[in-house]
């Protein structure tokens, strides 16, 4: 195997957080709604290389989905997934807030994406003291 390093542009993975703030007595729907997610992310979305939602262990309504994504049309890929639409809908009953958090280079259609969905964000751009390992 060899290892390859090379800078982060549009076409290279970056990372997503998003933290949720879950009504007090929906964190165990929650997780549901999330695992029906994570299924279909896991089945139809090859671009989506980490998927994983973590609960904060002081505060049980606190909740963070980790993401990274092979690249910029990856992530707009997901955000235009019906399936994403329908669960980001279904999740404002069981949720008072959240944000997102980009780090890394992506293109302005992810950024307009994500600001259509009328959520905190954040956008954290590299500085260019990066890089990103490819395995072989």
């Amino acid at each position: 195997m060899s290892i390859s390093n090379i800078k982060l542009s549009q076409e290279t993975p970056f990372l997503i957080i998003a933290r949720v703030k879950v009504k007090d007595g929906k964190q165990k729907e929650y997780i549901e709604l999330g695992k029906e997610i994570d299924d279909i992310v896991n089945e139809t979305e090859p671009g989506m290389l980490f998927h994983d939602l973590n609960c904060d262990s002081k505060d049980s309504c606190s909740f963070t989905w980790t993401e990274i994504l092979k690249d910029s049309s990856s992530f707009v890929f997901h955000l235009n997934s019906p399936f994403v639409k329908e669960t980001i809908k279904k999740q404002v009953n069981l949720i008072d807030e959240w944000s997102i958090e980009i780090y890394g280079n992506v293109s302005k259609e992810v950024i307009e994406k994500v600001e259509e969905l009328e959520v905190t964000f954040n956008y954290f751009k590299t500085t260019g003291v990066n890089y990103v390992r490819d395995f072989y």
